[in-house]
C-alpha cells in the first residue's frame, strides 16, 4: 500500500513540474510579446501618434488572461484523464 501511496506522490509532483514549466514558458512568451509592444508604443509615443490601437488593445487583454488559461487548460486535461 506504501509503495501506491508513494507512486501516487510521485506522479503528482511530476505533474506539478511540468504544469509549471509549460507556465513559466507561457509567461516568458507573454513578457516577451509585452516588452515588444511596449518598443512599439514608446516608439509611436515618440513620434506623437497616442491613439492605441485594436490589436495593441487586444493583447494587453490577451496577456492578462494567459496565466488563467494555462491553468484551466491543465485541470482540463487533468480531468480528462482521471475520467478515461
Amino acid at each position: 500500500m506504501s509503495e501506491l501511496a508513494a507512486q501516487i506522490q510521485s506522479t503528482r509532483e511530476d505533474e506539478q513540474r511540468r504544469i509549471a514549466r509549460e507556465l513559466h514558458d507561457d509567461l516568458g512568451q507573454q513578457l516577451r510579446a509585452l516588452k515588444m509592444g511596449i518598443a512599439v508604443l514608446e516608439t509611436q509615443l515618440a513620434a506623437g501618434n497616442n491613439d492605441l490601437s485594436r490589436s495593441q488593445q487586444q493583447s494587453c487583454c490577451k496577456s492578462r488572461s494567459t496565466p488563467r488559461g494555462v491553468v484551466a487548460r491543465h485541470r482540463r486535461q487533468s480531468a480528462t484523464a482521471d475520467a478515461g
